[in-house]
């Protein structure tokens, strides 16, 4: 089964732009980790926001995904730039248009 999470980061004050831009490159790393189906950036009217979905082969291909060394570093790029974690949840992706 596919493994899917649901993620929203609520930026510091005056940084989501900056921590939207970080995520896109996230996106743009992981084009060629073959273990990511989907990782889709989004915002809303919240202007503090930055909500992420993340499709992957199976949970060991996402875990795996963290590890290399640029990952890491932009990683640490982006901490001091979330205020919190908003919601973050776990999916078992059993089907639809696309997967």
């Amino acid at each position: 089964m596919k493994y899917g999470l649901f993620s929203s980061f609520l930026a510091k004050e005056g940084k989501r732009d900056e921590l939207l831009r970080m995520l896109l490159e996230a996106s743009e790393l992981l084009q060629l980790n073959n273990g990511c189906i989907l990782y889709v950036v989004s915002t809303s009217e919240d202007s503090s926001t930055v909500w992420v979905y993340e499709t992957w082969i199976d949970k060991e291909a996402h875990d795996k995904s963290l590890e290399p060394e640029d990952i890491r570093l932009l990683i640490q790029k982006a901490m001091p730039l979330i205020e919190s974690m908003g919601t973050q949840t776990e999916l078992s992706i059993n089907g639809g248009k696309g997967i």
